[in-house]
């Protein structure tokens, strides 16, 4: 191998090194904030729980207020974590990609390209079966039509 291939192999190899850390670090801090979504989804829904105690029928202006400020709170919050989570995933599916590419370079390795055909296939096997990003904001979606019903509900009734 020249001096150059060598140098070139070995620049890939760094560069592949980084992309594979990129890569966990971006994977890691979109499931930490998925699971920081949740958690705080739940903390909002137990503070109104707590002021209402169980039901807003008969609480005063005050409480329905206190009740519709945290609900558009948790509407606000929906809407920041469904924008961080796509980001997050385009991170992901680009350090993926990035990798695929330097292991097509390399020839020897093929961590994400195994990753990225198992991905294509278990689509193709499995209908309706949505990538991370997509899930999640199914998930933002329920939870923001949830907060839109507790705004409902406490003027409602």
């Amino acid at each position: 191998m020249s001096d150059s291939a060598k140098e070139n192999f070995e620049l890939l190899i760094r560069q592949y090194e980084m992309v594979s850390d990129h890569y966990k670090h971006e994977d890691t801090l979109r499931l930490t904030r998925d699971q920081n979504f949740i958690v705080l989804s739940a903390a909002l829904l137990s503070l109104v729980g707590l002021l209402t105690q169980g039901t807003v029928a008969g609480h005063g202006t005050l409480a329905r207020i206190g009740v519709s400020a945290i609900a558009v709170l948790g509407l606000i919050i929906c809407r920041a974590w469904s924008q961080l989570s796509d980001a997050g995933s385009l991170y992901v599916a680009l350090r993926r990609e990035q990798g695929a590419e330097i292991e097509r370079k390399l020839g020897t390795l093929s961590l994400f390209r195994d990753e990225l055909k198992a991905t294509a296939d278990h689509r193709e096997r499995t209908p309706g079966w949505l990538p991370h990003g997509q899930a999640m904001r199914r998930v933002f979606l329920s939870v923001a039509c949830l907060w839109g019903g507790v705004i409902l509900v406490t003027w409602i009734f």
